[in-house]
């Protein structure tokens, strides 16, 4: 899953995937590595489920994002990856995966207005910055 860290003050990830799941499970992934502290790795995974519905893709992003810093904080853990269930250019559902942490977020919301697109190479593009 390709994404790249471009700032960590501000937050700010790159992704790149041939599908929208592959975009968001690679923008999930940069999120849950740049602001998420190490889990208890002898705790099992807990699977927290989502539901998220936007007016358009790059709204859907910021929302999908936004329940992740949202839940594990509320939660206490440490997400390790997103497991999707459907996936549209609006609606959203799923599992976060995750462990016990004592630590909150280093992040706590998405910067709305981004942009996602798929380029002439037809791959999905986006870049996401996260308020400290």
């Amino acid at each position: 899953m390709p994404y790249e860290t471009i700032s960590r003050k501000p937050l700010v990830i790159k992704a790149t995937a041939g599908t929208r799941a592959g975009l968001l499970s690679s923008l999930a992934q940069g999120l849950f590595q740049g602001v998420f502290p190490e889990p208890d790795l002898s705790a099992p995974t807990n699977e927290r489920t989502f539901d998220v519905s936007a007016d358009d893709f790059p709204e859907l992003i910021v929302k999908l994002l936004d329940t992740a810093l949202t839940d594990a904080a509320t939660n206490g853990e440490a997400y390790e990856g997103v497991r999707f269930t459907l996936l549209t250019d609006r609606v959203a559902k799923g599992m976060f995966l995750g462990r016990p942490s004592d630590a909150k977020p280093k992040a706590r919301r998405t910067v709305p207005g981004l942009q996602a697109e798929r380029g002439a190479d037809n791959l999905w593009v986006t870049e996401v910055t996260f308020n400290a």
